[in-house]
């Protein structure tokens, strides 16, 4: 629950004489009246509130709390509303009262719904009618500590900020707070300064030298005399300090500023904890608060946990193994797995709409590592930052249309680091040979477009291609009659254009992102070792990467190893999702430690590293990371029998329409199994069905030798093998769900027909 709807929500439950003191608190704070007296009765004439600050002017002003949620509320609402409103006109023809009536509502109200209100009372009554409604109320709190604390004095809310062991106070790091009135460029400015204005609002006052001395032990540097003139210079010119007799004290705006601020980040504490109490609630769970909490703290400052002066160099931290350990402790709890994942689920969109819990975490990581001559000497530090092939896929996307709707992990993340190197002026490189894949990636996409024809196409399942994904939730969003063809006729990529065509399209839109293109030469490196190295790890986990995908991987490691400054004048740094790579890498530099060290983020950790530095923490990106890995979204090597079947099937033709129709007719049919619960999905299967799975490993195997691949797929080119090409593939299916693991024996039931369609 955000602050917003927590004050909201309170409103709606104030009594009648809790809403009065808060609408006397808001004309206090917000109009500066101080002369207020409720007059509401029996027989107040319709003036609930009278303000004698203003002479000469008599305003008008009502109160309610009465509900307006169901049909009859609203309509007993609306009578009380227009009663007041016609009493609010006689006032103003007889008792010289002015035509403007203040009318202060407790619940919240549309905004058509005022406008219609205020048009009515205008047009049969002449008055003009000013609706101040629960949402505005709260907006307004935001900014008037005053009238916070009496919205909040009104609920439990300090009671639960009295929990210290849920948040030590001793833990929370203020300066992290302060951090956004320092408006210093130097970064180390902006901290001391922050820390300086929360001493001194702690204090009400503080000596020149007092200030120093706190400041000098905080931070263990020693600064002289001039730094310290020019500083309370500058906070004094910007109104912040002024100096009484020996003692600096804050001004009255800044004072009434940084209260603001502690009061609202109160609040934010005590919205989270009920937030997560209701959850823990309904579960049965609210007297393990504090264990739920050590978790939650666990995942974020697990993300957070790097010493900031050496921020990158450990590398990316997998949120998948915390997270799966909050999953293993809530099934400790008694919940089932799927249960788990809901809890889970809820939890950490509580994180995302509430960032109290991120901001917590991220003060204490920084207030227990940070140096800060480190942290000024890393910024000014700059690297050369590359990304990957599939950063470069959803970049296009983003090209195509950056308002899109597109709800994909991988999408809104890319989004996101686009966002963020433009606000902050950083350039991205991407080599050439992670070009190259982007437009196979393409050409595959372009590969479907006969598919999309069939009758049948919905039964082939999803794709793994991300241009298709997209094309799919930019006509659902749209409502569109958008084709697949036609989408990519916007970008001009067309099926039978050359490679370098769709090379030099995708170079010009990426650069006009950001991103520049950068040569490798591929003659120069001896790939034979990091080849060694990815295949060893792409066995022990069981994935496949193309011949052409592990040397250009291979290249990639050897080409960010090489020292030579010519070649990489700064150090580099690569953005990526491949946890290939990550083990790659890792096992690299163990073989190789004397070679040139480089850096591999994913982009939400590289978003978060530089945002921690700035002290403005992605609100998004760490709770997307793990809201995505719960929904599997992060597996991004599930197999797809469409996209397999595009490598040897022609649907344009009669053969290959009718090997695409039966193929769509097993994956049906299993799929349907699978929803009636007949069958269960062996563990180890990434793709939604098992002839997804069967599919992609077989024509993998045989795509690795390309003479065999055509004859391969000379097979599904005959006809008069179809009935016994599918009674395999269902053999291998049905084996499948037997032992938990595909059979070789299907390789020797291919090969044979391989010999048979040659005959």
């Amino acid at each position: 629950m955000s602050t917003k709807k927590y004050l909201i929500d309170t409103l709606k439950a104030t009594e009648k004489s809790e809403f009065d003191a808060i609408v006397k608190t808001y004309l206090g704070e917000v109009y500066g009246y101080r002369r207020i007296v409720n007059t509401d009765g029996v027989n107040d004439a319709g003036i609930d509130i009278k303000i004698f600050d203003i002479v000469g002017v008599k305003n008008q002003y009502q109160l309610t709390i009465q509900k307006s949620e169901t049909t009859a509320e609203k309509s007993a609402f609306e009578k009380k509303l227009f009663e007041d409103v016609a009493k609010a006109k006689v006032n103003y023809l007889d008792n010289n009262y002015s035509n403007v009536l203040y009318f202060f509502y407790s619940h919240p109200l549309t905004n058509k719904v005022i406008h219609d209100y205020k048009a009515k009372a205008l047009r049969d009554y002449g008055i003009s009618l000013i609706i101040i409604e629960a949402k505005q109320i709260a907006e307004e709190a935001g900014e008037y500590l005053q009238l916070l604390n009496e919205i909040v004095s009104t609920n439990d809310i300090k009671d639960v900020l009295k929990t210290e062991n849920l948040f030590p106070k001793d833990d929370k790091n203020l300066v992290f707070d302060l951090l956004s009135f320092g408006q210093a460029s130097d970064f180390r400015l902006q901290i001391i300064e922050a820390y300086i204005l929360r001493q001194v609002h702690l204090k009400k006052e503080m000596s020149k030298k007092e200030i120093i001395d706190i400041c000098e032990e905080q931070f263990k540097s020693q600064e002289n005399k001039v730094f310290y003139d020019k500083l309370f210079a500058r906070l004094q010119s910007e109104s912040k300090l002024i100096f009484r007799g020996d003692k600096f004290e804050l001004t009255d705006k800044e004072s009434k500023k940084i209260s603001g601020l502690i009061g609202q980040n109160e609040v934010e504490e005590a919205t989270f904890i009920n937030s997560l109490e209701g959850i823990l609630k309904k579960n049965n769970q609210e007297d393990n608060i504090e264990e739920y909490l050590t978790w939650l703290k666990k995942v974020y400052i697990t993300n957070f946990n790097s010493d900031i002066s050496e921020i990158l160099s450990e590398g990316s931290k997998d949120l998948s193994s915390i997270s799966r350990e909050f999953l293993q402790f809530l099934t400790s709890k008694g919940f089932e797995e799927s249960e788990a994942k809901e809890i889970a689920k809820e939890l950490f969109s509580v994180c995302k709409q509430n960032t109290y819990l991120q901001k917590f975490c991220a003060a204490k990581v920084f207030n227990e590592t940070t140096s800060i001559k480190n942290i000024e000497r890393y910024i000014n530090t700059k690297k050369r930052i590359f990304v990957d092939t599939q950063i470069i896929l959803y970049a296009l996307c983003y090209y195509y249309n950056a308002k899109s709707e597109f709800s994909n992990y991988f999408y809104l993340t890319t989004k996101s680091l686009l966002n963020f190197t433009s606000k902050n002026k950083t350039r991205l490189y991407l080599p050439n040979l992670y070009l190259w894949e982007a437009q196979s990636h393409l050409r595959e996409a372009l590969n479907l477009i006969p598919f999309t024809n069939l009758p049948n196409f919905e039964k082939l399942g999803r794709s793994r291609n991300v241009f298709y994904n997209f094309f799919l939730s930019e006509r659902e969003s749209h409502s569109s009659g958008l084709s697949y063809k036609d989408f990519f006729n916007k970008l001009g990529f067309r099926e039978y254009d050359k490679f370098s065509k769709h090379n030099s399209l995708i170079k010009k839109y990426i650069s006009e992102l950001g991103i520049e293109v950068v040569e490798i030469d591929n003659q120069f490196y001896d790939i034979e070792e990091p080849k060694k190295i990815i295949q060893a790890i792409l066995y022990d986990d069981n994935k496949f990467k193309s011949k052409f995908g592990l040397n250009n991987d291979a290249i990639i490691l050897e080409y960010f190893a090489n020292g030579d400054v010519d070649v990489h004048p700064l150090q580099p740094l690569l953005l990526s999702w491949d946890k290939v790579l990550f083990k790659s890498q890792k096992e690299y530099f163990k073989r190789n430690p004397a070679s040139e060290r480089w850096f591999l983020l994913t982009p939400e950790r590289f978003i978060d590293q530089y945002s921690l530095l700035q002290f403005t923490i992605d609100s998004e990106t760490v709770t997307n990371e793990i809201l995505a890995f719960l929904s599997n979204d992060l597996i991004k090597g599930t197999h797809s029998l469409l996209d397999s079947i595009t490598h040897i099937l022609n649907p344009t033709e009669e053969v290959g329409l009718q090997y695409a129709n039966r193929l769509s007719e097993i994956r049906d049919n299993e799929i349907h199994r699978l929803k009636e619960y007949s069958i269960t999905l062996p563990e180890d299967v990434e793709g939604e069905a098992v002839i997804d799975d069967l599919m992609y490993n077989l024509t993998s195997y045989y795509r690795e030798n390309k003479d065999v691949f055509e004859d391969f797929k000379k097979v599904f080119e005959n006809i008069d093998l179809l009935d016994e090409v599918m009674q395999i593939i269902k053999q291998a299916i049905e084996e499948i769900y037997t032992n938990k693991r595909l059979d070789d024996a299907i390789v020797n039931d291919f090969d044979k027909l391989i010999v048979k369609s040659k005959k």
